[in-house]
């Protein structure tokens, strides 16, 4: 696992808090769901960015419009047995002006998420498959082809994250509260707000490190197969063995090139997840896809970066999280030579007014995390 080197006083880390107009995310709920089938009356709606205004940049507190606190989902009461399930168990560059700089870009390398069967709990409309929980992730693929909605809940200790749920391929799920007892679930949608229990299961987890679920693609930072996005990290950061030095090219490409989408912002659907080749080719896009594309491409180039959802004032929003060896986990900020200065690329891009955002911004407390991806 990487860490990485001392920051230079003069240098300046600028990244990114991404933020995601009204955005809707998981809720939350004490309960692990067991794998017998139950309906529940309600569960959280699909992950969503409802209409929002066009962005403002604030002074005192943002000016998009409230968004309700997610509700807690109840828990499930049991009714007729479902599906039948089963489980299955163990089965150096020369040196050039710019020290920071090696000589030939490295090429991206990640771990690509694996369902090997080793760990599977199924039955015949979905699959689980925990067999890398150390790494940091599970795997969930659906085999029903109606078209019911289905979800997918991780639940640890009180928190609750939910996902829509898609027929077809295995989909990528992070463990993001670190270390400890999860439980996940599917379920398919019974009528109205009501959701039945397809399969689940609930195991113990213990990371091979901190890192390790935010060094991989999942769901909401799909970058697997986007070559286009592999190929510019590698362009913009792939010369370069500073970790904040690659926090300040991939940044200052962001805020330079990619422009904020008023229209997209105004009539994105529920269940809305970043195609980050897209965006880059666009080049423009909403908070969600700013606050991926760049987890991305800090990911591509290894340093753990976290998707983070959560309140900026009332409104829902998306940021970024990286990692340093001095300071721990740094949200969106840069080093000014004497302290940490907060700085939002959203607003960055869309306001291009950078005394008003430090002054809206200053030391973050306007900003509640609540999810990370």
């Amino acid at each position: 696992m990487p860490r990485y080197s001392g920051i230079r006083g003069w240098a300046l880390l600028l990244v990114c808090m991404i933020l995601l107009s009204l955005c809707c995310t998981p809720a939350e709920t004490g309960a692990v769901a067991d794998a017998q089938p139950t309906v529940q009356k309600t569960l959280p709606p699909d992950t969503a960015l409802q209409a929002t205004a066009v962005p403002q940049l604030p002074t005192s507190a943002p000016t998009a419009a409230p968004t309700p606190e997610p509700t807690a989902a109840p828990t499930p009461e049991p009714t007729a047995a479902e599906s039948p399930e089963t489980t299955k168990e163990p089965k150096e560059a020369a040196a050039t002006v710019n020290p920071q700089l090696t000589q030939e870009p490295e090429p991206a390398v990640f771990r690509v998420p694996e369902a090997s069967g080793t760990l599977l709990k199924e039955c015949r409309k979905a699959q689980i498959d925990y067999s890398h929980t150390d790494d940091g992730y599970v795997m969930v693929r659906r085999l029903d082809e109606t078209d019911r909605k289905f979800k997918v809940q991780i639940t640890k200790g009180g928190v609750t994250y939910t996902y829509d749920l898609f027929f077809g391929e295995w989909t990528t799920f992070p463990l993001s509260e670190g270390s400890g007892r999860y439980g996940v679930s599917v379920y398919e949608n019974a009528g109205g707000s009501r959701y039945a229990t397809v399969v689940g299961i609930s195991f113990d987890v213990s990371l091979i490190d901190e890192f390790a679920p935010f060094l991989i693609p999942n769901t909401y930072v799909d970058y697997q197969n986007a070559a286009n996005t592999i190929q510019t990290s590698e362009e913009l950061a792939g010369q370069l063995t500073d970790a904040l030095a690659k926090v300040d090219a991939i940044y200052s490409y962001m805020i330079q090139n990619v422009s904020y989408d008023y229209v997209q912002a105004a009539t994105v659907k529920s269940g809305y997840i970043p195609d980050l080749d897209r965006v880059l080719k666009r080049k423009r896009g909403i908070c969600f896809d700013y606050a991926s594309l760049m987890t991305a491409m800090l990911r591509l180039r290894g340093v753990p970066c976290k998707l983070v959802f959560g309140y900026v004032g009332q409104a829902y929003h998306a940021w970024i999280r990286v990692w340093s060896d001095e300071e721990g986990w740094v949200d969106a900020v840069y080093f000014d030579g004497a302290s940490w200065v907060r700085m939002d690329p959203t607003f960055a891009a869309a306001g291009k007014s950078e005394a008003n955002i430090e002054r809206f911004i200053g030391n973050g407390s306007n900003y509640a995390e609540k999810y990370f991806y």
